[in-house]
């Protein structure tokens, strides 16, 4: 049996769909990229964003502060990853939840959800599907919420 890498660091990118938090062997994350990779990571999901963050000129919480102040929101704060590169993340769920995933604005399907007792199937554009806890109304509301993050913060 052929053992799977675990990268130590990984770079948010243009193909990256979701960060999926992962609770067994060496990898924290799980990364679902475009058009079928999934790459396991040594860092948990929200490191990955807070990395990505860095790499796109500012930090986490510098973001966070911003979406707060123009949103007027504070909980479930869509990021702004990379707004130079188009590239917007929102949680499912509280940071605090360690199973939280973070979904990748531009990826996901609009519209296209399945709801079930168990949560939400979020559809992604690649026709690949991530099942959730989340509900369908909370997964519609971070959708508009990220969408109107990306608005507010592209030139």
């Amino acid at each position: 049996m052929q053992k799977t890498m675990v990268l130590e660091e990984y770079e948010v990118n243009a193909n990256t769909m979701a960060i999926v938090p992962n609770f067994e062997g060496e990898a924290k994350s799980i990364i679902w990229e475009k058009d079928g990779a999934r790459i396991p990571a040594s860092c948990a999901p929200t490191a990955i964003i807070k990395r990505g963050c860095l790499r796109g000129g500012s930090s986490f919480e510098g973001r966070s502060e911003a979406v707060k102040h123009y949103l007027h929101i504070r909980k479930k704060l869509p990021v702004p990853v990379n707004p130079s590169e188009g590239i917007y993340a929102f949680p499912i769920s509280s940071l605090r939840d360690p199973e939280n995933i973070w979904i990748f604005y531009n990826h996901v399907q609009p519209g296209q959800f399945v709801t079930s007792d168990n949560g939400t199937m979020i559809q992604f554009t690649d026709g690949t599907s991530l099942p959730t806890k989340a509900s369908t109304f909370m997964i519609q509301q971070q959708l508009f919420r990220t969408g109107h993050c990306q608005s507010m913060f592209t030139a």
